[in-house]
């Protein structure tokens, strides 16, 4: 007696190793499943990093808002960075050039005090020698700071 002969199972689907096609018994439709790995991998608080929750958070913002409104604050807020920025860097040698020029204008002042003995026509030809004389040292300071700028 012979031994009965078997039927080979087919694969309805096709097996995550294979690379090939496979080719689909007639009539038999292939069936897929789909796996969404968010299911298996569960992110709790403790488990995600700080940037993370944060990306989350801007994210769902975002969702709320339209995303031009929150262009535009993050635009506003990086100028105010940036100008903010600006003054903490700039602040001190600004102020420096601001005292040196103040001081400069009281010395013409109290230079100018001196000649108030002189009649008016003196007066006024020792204002403008001096006053020239003051001009030249706005201007050296100006260009002596563009120097600087320039040497940085």
């Amino acid at each position: 007696m012979s031994s009965p002969t078997r039927e080979v199972p087919t694969l309805l689907r096709p097996p995550s190793y294979t690379a090939a096609p496979v080719d689909w018994p007639a009539g038999a439709k292939p069936q897929y499943v789909v796996i969404n790995p968010m299911h298996i991998i569960s992110l709790q608080d403790r488990t995600r990093t700080f940037g993370v929750r944060v990306v989350e958070k801007i994210k769902a913002f975002s969702e709320r808002w339209f995303t031009h409104v929150l262009l535009l604050l993050f635009l506003m807020m990086y100028a105010a960075v940036g100008a903010l920025l600006f003054q903490w860097v700039e602040a001190p040698l600004e102020m420096r050039e601001k005292q040196s020029i103040i001081r400069m204008r009281e010395l013409v002042a109290q230079n100018l005090l001196k000649y108030r003995n002189l009649s008016d026509a003196a007066w006024l030809e020792k204002a403008y020698e001096r006053l020239y004389v003051y001009e030249l040292q706005i201007q050296e300071h100006d260009l002596s700071s563009a120097r600087m700028i320039q040497k940085r």
